[in-house]
């Protein structure tokens, strides 16, 4: 009785009475799905005084003169596996393409956009910001997307699809399909960025880090009775005493 008053009443107040907020669409679904964090450059846009690099002077992203290349903007579609690394050498395969065919090397990898830098590719003007306020007019790579590129073949020179195969001794390699060569990724992906400092005022010198302190308190020798391995605390140093 009370469901069929309730239903009187719905009618008795006409269409729209009963209003049921909709659920707002996502507009990026694919970056809602897969939520990649953003880094370097901020949220400034245009010129940087301390970001006045080209693409192919770069040590780090964040010195880039580009802002789609300090700050990249999240991709449509987020790829989980990269078959293109840093220092591989690519060929430009999209149709309609003003640099259809050109080769270069990849300068930098942006996974966050989906897109590459690549050497001789994709050129774009950008204002450089001088040290007296000045802006001059410069010309830099600017990202291009990965599916518009390929990696070269390295026996037929020439673009062709990767795939991934196992050696014997289990190692991952990429094979180019085309050919069945394999595709060593280079030295520059494995190498760091930066060199690590050797030495410093801080460091401890290696004799005393090498130095033997232990000092049997009778622990090693009540292990050595019970018939236990003791190697590992007779060749570590040992912790002062406290006083």
């Amino acid at each position: 009785l009370e469901l069929g008053i309730v239903f009187r009443d719905l009618n008795q107040m006409g269409k729209g009475a009963l209003k049921i907020p909709a659920r707002k669409p996502s507009s990026n679904k694919a970056a809602s799905r897969y939520s990649v964090k953003r880094r370097g450059g901020g949220a400034v846009p245009g010129p940087r005084p301390k970001c006045d690099r080209l693409s192919d002077e770069l040590e780090y992203r964040s010195q880039s003169i580009l802002e789609e290349v300090r700050r990249p903007p999240l991709a449509k579609q987020y790829i989980r596996t990269w078959k293109i690394v840093r220092g591989d050498l690519v060929q430009v395969i999209q149709p309609g393409h003003n640099q259809l065919g050109q080769q270069g090397y990849v300068l930098e990898v942006l996974r966050q956009s989906s897109s590459l830098l690549v050497k001789g590719v994709n050129y774009k003007k950008a204002l450089k910001l001088n040290d007296d306020g000045t802006k001059t007019r410069v010309t830099t790579e600017s990202p291009i997307h990965v599916h518009k590129v390929a990696l070269v073949c390295p026996k037929m020179n020439r673009a062709t699809p990767v795939t991934y195969k196992y050696l014997e001794d289990g190692t991952r390699v990429r094979v180019a399909t085309i050919s069945g060569e394999i595709i060593p990724k280079p030295e520059a992906a494995k190498a760091l960025r930066s060199k690590r400092p050797v030495g410093g005022p801080k460091d401890t010198p290696a004799e005393l880090v090498l130095k033997h302190t232990y000092v049997d308190d009778g622990l090693v020798s009540l292990l050595k009775e019970c018939g236990l391995k003791t190697e590992m605390l007779e060749t570590a140093p040992a912790i002062p005493p406290l006083r």
